[in-house]
């Protein structure tokens, strides 16, 4: 009887799983069954939706008239030739720089500017070319303990080379563009004494170098030169202001420049207000590291240089940047359009132009 009595039970046990099992079953049963029709009415109404989906005509773009296309204005910045700074492979082994290879890195500038000239002048018509020379033409010697070991040449020569090199560089370019205007600011590397702010902010042997230039060119139409003695200037260009400065004023914080450019921009803006100036482009040197960051109003560039690989930058930073510089237009209605990074080495891989 016992054993009749279990076996009853453990029956009963079952059929209370099984109809607990039946009962799940058909709730997700019915569950995909609602979802089934969820389904089946989306699909009804996608099918009907297509139905009455009328095709849209391929977009055919207006046909340009060039003869009437607006004209841009070109910008070249120009900056961080530290010529007569000495770097060597067998010191370090991220890159190679004396004056020689400023002169065929010139050469390369002169190249790409002239190239992407002729290249946008197919379709838009280009007829001046603005150089914003950012400052650092020369590399000095005394800026930091110990540069007379890292230099090529004395910052003499150096002037006599920068002054004579970037007045054929000039020189070439008069024969591409009608108009051709200089703005000049002075870099650190200039200066003539170790200590910062010791002498008047245009005693500086950039200063020298854009004024001797300035006099070369004094009987020339088509090219003219703004050389202040202040450590700034604002340029217009198709319509457009752009404030150009070397750059080392700017604070960095970690290594990182963007925080303090955010500040210098936003203080440089409030004090142009103050005489009753602004601008919308904000043009820097100095930092070696090429960028450009939009802002609110206009963006913000940051020119490249031409040595790359220096001590300082490889042992002290562990960086190193390609030798570049920035080139863009400038459209009336639109401000800076097309830009380019100008690469004046030897790596073809990578060159953007």
């Amino acid at each position: 009887m016992a054993k009749k009595e279990d076996k009853e039970k453990e029956l009963k046990q079952d059929i209370s799983k099984l109809e607990h099992e039946l009962s799940y079953l058909q709730r997700e049963n019915k569950s995909l069954k609602g979802k089934r029709l969820d389904e089946e009415k989306l699909i009804a109404q996608f099918k009907d939706s297509l139905i009455r989906l009328k095709p849209e005509k391929p977009y055919v773009p207006k046909k340009i008239n060039y003869s009437q296309h607006s004209g841009q204005e070109l910008v070249l910045l120009f900056s961080d030739c530290q010529i007569g700074e000495k770097i060597d492979y067998e010191e370090t082994p991220f890159g190679e720089y004396n004056s020689d290879i400023f002169r065929k890195r010139l050469n390369l500038l002169y190249d790409g500017v002239i190239g992407i000239t002729e290249r946008h002048r197919k379709d838009t018509p280009i007829n001046k070319l603005n150089i914003f020379m950012l400052g650092d033409i020369v590399d000095g010697e005394k800026i930091f303990r110990g540069q007379s070991a890292r230099v090529d040449s004395n910052v003499v020569d150096q002037f006599f080379t920068g002054a004579e090199s970037i007045s054929n560089f000039l020189h070439s370019l008069e024969n591409h563009y009608q108009k051709i205007h200089v703005s000049c600011v002075a870099g650190n590397h200039g200066r003539v004494d170790e200590k910062k702010d010791s002498n008047k902010f245009y005693v500086n042997w950039d200063y020298l170098i854009y004024k001797t230039i300035q006099e070369k060119f004094k009987g020339h139409k088509n090219i003219t030169f703004h050389v202040p003695k202040t450590w700034f200037n604002i340029e217009e260009v198709s319509g457009w202001k752009f404030y150009i400065t070397h750059g080392d004023d700017i604070q960095r914080y970690m290594q990182i420049p963007w925080y303090g450019l955010e500040r210098y921009d936003g203080k440089e803006m409030k004090l142009m207000q103050s005489i009753d100036k602004t601008y919308d482009y904000l043009c820097v040197g100095h930092l070696h590291v090429p960028f450009q960051w939009d802002a609110a109003v206009g963006e913000r560039f940051c020119n490249g240089s031409f040595s790359s690989g220096n001590h300082f930058a490889a042992k002290k930073l562990q960086a190193s940047t390609r030798p570049t510089q920035l080139m863009f237009g400038v459209h009336p209605e639109r401000g800076v359009s097309f830009r380019y990074l100008l690469r004046l080495d030897s790596k073809k891989r990578l060159d953007t132009f």
